[in-house]
């Protein structure tokens, strides 16, 4: 259920907005008890930890591409492939060139924070008992993007 009041005619003040916010965005959403995020979430995360989370996030985040194209190649009818494919084409950035693909994006996030493109494709995923404290979920959720599209 939302914070917000759709109906309010007014803006809400900058404070109570941000907070109202940040309300909204961690109510129910089990991926942000992940102890990196909470720690960025606190502005407590070292800029250390924080390219080891991009390049885990990163590990993850390319994969809808994959799991996409595998439900298109898997849809029974044309019908589906082609509702499918939309998505498929957003996640790959659409076909405006002003808009880039999620995996383009995690790229220049990566980038900002000094890490090259191999940091982040060869980035050894952490896992789940890592005392690193890392990205169990993108390591149980990257190992299904190895193989063929679809499959995992």
């Amino acid at each position: 259920m939302t914070q917000f009041d759709f109906a309010r005619k007014e803006p809400y003040p900058i404070d109570e907005f941000l907070d109202l916010l940040r309300k909204e965005a961690l109510h129910d959403n089990a991926r942000l008890e992940h102890p990196y995020v909470q720690l960025l979430a606190d502005g407590k995360l070292s800029i250390d930890q924080l390219r080891d989370y991009a390049k885990q996030d990163y590990q993850l985040k390319k994969c809808p591409s994959w799991w996409v194209a595998g439900r298109i190649l898997n849809s029974p009818t044309i019908e589906d492939q082609k509702l499918i494919a939309k998505t498929f084409i957003e996640e790959m950035g659409g076909v405006d060139p002003r808009f880039t693909g999620h995996q383009a994006m995690y790229l220049a996030f990566g980038r900002a924070l000094g890490l090259s493109e191999e940091d982040l494709e060869q980035a050894k995923l952490f896992t789940l008992n890592d005392s690193n404290g890392g990205h169990a979920y993108a390591h149980q959720q990257a190992s299904q993007c190895g193989g063929s599209p679809g499959i995992g």
